[in-house]
């Protein structure tokens, strides 16, 4: 059916994407004042964080997401399989830590990521660690090196990273 990811940006984010794998990262303009005036730029990274079904071969969900500094943003995702999409947010969250980032976006608040345990915070908290996390974290960067077993990601033994959403 119809949704947001319309051609124009499936065409952007695949533009992204691509940038992205053959120069290992975008650019955006560091801002740390109110001024508005440019302090430098920071990598932006736009990932595709797909779960497999290892007995079908087909794929069962997935998201599309970007970082910038120490901070993973979810845009999108999907399921094609019950609880897929579960098992795809748990492993995010614990490969989000073997990599060192301390706070997710998971966009909008919906009842399901509430169940997996994101909170909200205020704006101006969020806005806050958003900057925050893009100065003090830039360097950053989420790796998987190819296929993972989900279950060996989400067994790998750290606290939980901080789940936040805006308001």
């Amino acid at each position: 059916g119809i949704n947001w990811l319309f051609p124009p940006i499936v065409n952007a984010f695949r533009t992204l994407r691509r940038y992205t794998e053959e120069h290992g990262a975008c650019q955006t303009q560091l801002i740390l004042n109110d001024s508005f005036e440019p302090s430098g730029t920071i990598p932006v990274r736009f990932h595709s964080v797909e779960i497999w079904n290892a007995e079908t071969g087909k794929l069962a969900g997935g998201e599309l997401g970007y970082t910038v500094g120490g901070m993973y943003s979810s845009l999108t995702g999907f399921t094609d399989e019950d609880a897929a999409g579960s098992v795809q947010l748990a492993a995010l969250g614990k490969l989000l830590i073997q990599c060192g980032f301390i706070r997710w976006d998971l966009g909008m608040e919906m009842e399901y990521k509430r169940r997996l345990g994101a909170e909200m915070i205020p704006r101006q908290e969020f806005v806050a660690e958003v900057h925050r996390t893009r100065v003090e974290d830039m360097n950053l960067v989420l790796r998987c090196n190819g296929r993972r077993n989900a279950k060996e990601i989400i067994d790998f033994d750290r606290p939980d990273i901080d789940v936040v959403k805006s308001k």
